[in-house]
């Protein structure tokens, strides 16, 4: 049974861990040296979250005549990044127009939507 390996030591929220089990810290404990000593070398892992975020949302659809409508959509915001997947079902256009036949359109939870009078 002396083949079981050893789970290698790592530092986690400023913890000694191995495998799922904490280590106190050892005065002199070679093995927590060297791995304090790499993190001062390559560093701490930082993560990092996009907010705050102001974009352009270029859409496009084909008109029921056939024509191609491409537009953009200037001054969308987005609290987070992961809100960015979402932006064509947020995107709302009160109306677009096909230059070629004049239907009017809204934009809406990733639609467009021929406007009726």
């Amino acid at each position: 049974m002396g083949d079981e390996r050893k789970e290698p030591l790592r530092l986690v929220d400023g913890k000694f861990m191995r495998g799922n089990v904490e280590e106190k810290p050892e005065i002199g404990n070679v093995e927590q040296i060297a791995l304090l000593q790499r993190q001062e070398k390559y560093g701490i892992e930082v993560t990092v979250n996009p907010k705050n975020i102001r974009y352009d949302a270029d859409f496009e659809f084909c008109c029921l005549c056939g024509d191609y409508i491409h537009e953009t959509e200037c001054g969308c915001s987005a609290y987070y990044a992961d809100e960015l997947e979402d932006c064509a079902d947020e995107l709302d256009i009160e109306e677009v127009i096909c230059e070629k036949c004049g239907r009017r359109y809204e934009i809406q939870g990733g639609f467009a939507k021929l406007i009726t009078d």
